[in-house]
């Protein structure tokens, strides 16, 4: 199984190939600015799974980010990305995040949600890149009682006015490649 670890900096996940733009770390395979325009340097099709764990936020071009995703991974291939939540401290911790995002901000690829319905973001640049939504996780600071009250209030529901009182630190996300 092949798989591609985007952002990988120096904590490379096992067995995957790692490509970021710092050549000097170690762990890096492939050497790689991500840029609207400009492709990954992998041939379609190549990957079963994708990684992306704390870069999207870094990215200028999200949409673009998952085409490319899209394209080099197989049908039915994981991406797996983490991201911080825009209640957490992460997010505003680092100038370098260009994107402060929610639970449902990736909702826009999957057809079968309603933003996917409404917005089709996947089908941007005259490609078509849908994903399917296969789990979500909000990761939080400290302790399960947290994630209890959090998910006992309707979660996602009440996303904006339960994160003030029980910030979330990190996003967990995993979502499909549809090639129909």
């Amino acid at each position: 199984m092949a798989s591609l670890d985007i952002g990988c900096g120096s904590s490379k996940h096992p067995s995957s190939v790692g490509l970021d733009s710092n050549g000097s770390l170690e762990g890096v395979d492939v050497v790689h600015e991500i840029k609207r325009g400009r492709c990954l340097p992998f041939k379609d099709d190549a990957f079963d799974e994708i990684y992306l764990t704390d870069i999207i936020e870094h990215v200028e071009d999200i949409p673009w980010l998952l085409s490319e995703v899209h394209r080099v991974s197989r049908n039915g291939a994981a991406v797996n990305i983490r991201y911080p939540h825009y209640s957490g401290i992460n997010a505003y911790g680092d100038v370098t995040h260009r994107h402060f995002l929610s639970l449902g901000a990736f909702d826009h690829f999957d057809p079968d949600t309603e933003s996917g319905k409404r917005y089709q973001y996947y089908r941007m640049f005259e490609r078509n890149f849908p994903f399917t939504i296969k789990g979500i996780e909000p990761a939080f600071r400290r302790g399960g009682l947290r994630w209890l009250v959090y998910n006992c209030m309707g979660g996602a529901k009440n996303e904006a006015r339960l994160s003030r009182i029980f910030p979330i630190e990190n996003v967990n996300l995993v979502m499909r490649v549809r090639k129909d």
